[in-house]
């Protein structure tokens, strides 16, 4: 019984590949998916797998070509053997030059002739145009009649708005607290004026905080702390008002 012949194609193809740091240009697979020709970009590294047996890689760096004499699972590249240079051929006798005659050069036709120049032109007569008159001036038209004066308007304007009155400035008065005894304290001010705000101005030694109360009468100011300074303590308030 004849054994069963399977015809299976080569596979052709041009990926980039790199494998051990080199990197291949594939040319031809084989019927196992391995790499039967390619090219590379440095010397083909051994003990890599995917290359078949007697795979045919050339070195574009070296120009060298390389063969896998290992196996599809660890390859081993060896350089193909240089077979010696054969010896150069004789040269052969030179052949005989060929005895060709050149023709000879035809005689050049004669030229034919120059036709003549015609004749110019005369230039015709200038015409003898006569320029016109100029007409009489138009005359002038009568001067307008001027208009009556307007009559004078007996209507007065609006009185504008009264501006706002200005502000009469403010004034500052000094409260100043001593000693235990001392819950409230007075200062003269112009009546009528509003306080509109008090800071602390001086401090002597460490009087207890306290809130200010601060009230108009006439001419006077007074403040009033809810807690006086300590004995030997002292604590100075600037009021500013807003004059009336």
């Amino acid at each position: 019984m004849c054994a069963k012949i399977f015809n299976r194609p080569i596979l052709v193809a041009g990926e980039k590949r790199t494998i051990g740091s080199i990197v291949f240009t594939i040319l031809e697979y084989d019927k196992d998916n391995k790499i039967a020709r390619a090219t590379s970009a440095g010397t083909p590294p051994d003990s890599e797998s995917g290359f078949a047996v007697l795979a045919e890689v050339r070195d574009t760096t070296n120009k060298k070509l390389y063969k896998n004499t290992g196996t599809t699972s660890s390859s081993t590249f060896t350089e193909f053997e240089t077979g010696a240079t054969g010896a150069t051929g004789a040269t052969g006798p030179s052949g005989a030059t060929g005895a060709g005659v050149t023709g000879a050069t035809g005689p050049s036709g004669p030229s034919g002739p120059q036709g003549a120049v015609g004749p110019q032109g005369e230039t015709g007569p200038t015409g003898a145009g006569v320029t016109g008159a100029t007409g009489p001036s138009g005359p002038s038209g009568p001067t307008g009649v001027t208009g009556a004066t307007g009559a004078a308007s007996t209507v007065p304007g609006p009185t504008g708005a009264t501006g706002p009155t200005g502000a009469l400035g403010t004034e500052v008065v000094t409260l100043t607290f001593t000693g235990a005894s001392m819950v409230a304290a007075s200062g003269a001010m112009t009546p009528g004026s509003t306080p509109i705000g008090v800071y602390v101005s001086a401090i002597t030694g460490e009087p207890a905080s306290a809130d200010l109360l601060l009230e108009t009468s006439g001419a006077v100011l007074t403040g009033t702390r809810t807690h006086a300074a300590g004995t030997g303590d002292a604590i100075t308030y600037k009021v500013t008002l807003d004059l009336a």
